[in-house]
């Protein structure tokens, strides 16, 4: 899964309870639809052929009774299917009012958007409601260059009659051609580029993007298509606050080197000046020794949470999967299920159990009786 899906929910699902037809209904009009066949070759064999029509004639009240029925069947048809082209129309027509093309240039939502653009509304007839933009060619778009936008809006509405009062825009989403820049970070433009929205439409804080090449932090080269997410910093039960303001997502395909040691797949964790603060989530990409410790490569490690860092900045916790343990010099291997916490200096401060060290696993869930697939892993890069 790509490591962006772990983040924040950006657009809300609208999920609409739909109750299915009960079987009476399914079989009455598969009953008309016959009926209104019969009737129709009834029907033109009587216009058609006298011995039809003279063999109507001899049984005129059966005959005439069971053409009595099958009108009935046939007009329930009818009807049905007048409701129904009905229905499409109104739903057509409600498209329309909806989705439309600018006939010529024309100010909307603050964005000055060229002849051609397609728009799709929220509320009908509000352009400024539009929840996606897409222009013909490339336009300035607070301060972007964009070819897509598409917005989340919000409707408020009176509590009593339900009636619509407000629609205004809560996230945006933003694509466009080539790399741009944003705070200091270059995005890949072709992916959207997130943003949260004041009720007018401006930019009230970018949120995250797709790095493209070019990018480092605190002397690391971070690989290109990376997600990159702005953070409030980490906030715990006490109400301390981590520094850090930005979030690096690696997929698990991608490595950097931190402290010498290359990690796959990391959550890096920087502060307002792009200073490395911690990281999350990691693999090691290549096999480590550390200290007394040996580590085959795919061992998951991650910086030590708060109380350990307190005690000793700059430790890290490794965590042995299954079937690769880690040999310890001079002590039993650590297992699968153990964490080992070391100094950076490489002394071993800790063997404790993964719940302890604030490990945390998590099963992978197979759907349609198919076994997961594993996540490919960054190779080892050259020494």
């Amino acid at each position: 899964m790509p490591a962006h899906l772990y983040g924040r929910l950006r657009y809300h699902l609208r999920m609409i309870p739909v109750a299915l037809p009960s079987l009476s209904f399914v079989l009455l009009l598969l009953a008309s639809a016959l009926g209104a066949l019969a009737l129709l070759g009834w029907s033109a064999a009587l216009a058609f052929s006298g011995r039809a029509r003279r063999a109507f004639g001899r049984r005129r009240l059966a005959c005439g009774g069971l053409y009595a029925v099958l009108l009935v069947l046939a007009g329930y048809f009818a009807y049905f299917q007048g409701v129904a082209a009905y229905v499409r129309y109104e739903i057509e027509r409600e498209w329309r009012t909806r989705h439309y093309t600018l006939p010529e240039a024309a100010r909307v939502g603050g964005i000055d958007m060229p002849a051609g653009t397609r728009l799709s509304l929220e509320v009908a007839h509000s352009p400024d409601t539009y929840n996606r933009a897409e222009f013909p060619h490339p336009v300035s778009a607070h301060g972007l260059q964009a070819l897509r936008i598409e917005r989340y809006i919000a409707l408020d509405h009176e509590p009593d009659t339900y009636k619509l009062t407000e629609a205004y825009p809560l996230t945006m989403r933003v694509t466009g051609p080539g790399t741009q820049a944003i705070q200091g970070w270059r995005c890949d433009a072709a992916s959207p580029m997130h943003f949260s929205t004041r009720r007018d439409g401006r930019i009230a804080a970018f949120e995250e993007c797709m790095l493209a090449e070019g990018n480092r932090a605190d002397g690391m080269e971070v690989p290109p298509g990376a997600r990159l997410l702005a953070h409030e910093g980490t906030v715990y039960t006490d109400g301390h606050v981590d520094p850090d303001r930005w979030q690096v997502w690696l997929e698990p395909d991608m490595a950097v080197r931190i402290g010498g040691v290359w990690l796959a797949g990391a959550i890096i964790r920087l502060d307002a000046e792009r200073r490395y603060d911690a990281f999350e989530r990691a693999e090691l990409a290549c096999p480590l020794a550390f200290g007394p410790m040996h580590y085959p490569a795919g061992t998951e490690v991650r910086s030590a949470g708060r109380g350990w860092r307190e005690r000793h900045p700059g430790a890290w916790i490794f965590s042995p999967l299954a079937g690769a343990s880690a040999r310890y010099a001079g002590h039993p291997d650590v297992a699968d299920g153990q964490a080992v916490v070391q100094g950076r200096g490489g002394e071993v401060l800790a063997v404790v159990p993964n719940n302890e060290a604030g490990v945390l696993r998590f099963a992978a869930i197979a759907v349609g009786g198919n076994d997961a697939a594993a996540p490919r892993r960054a190779a080892c890069p050259p020494r």
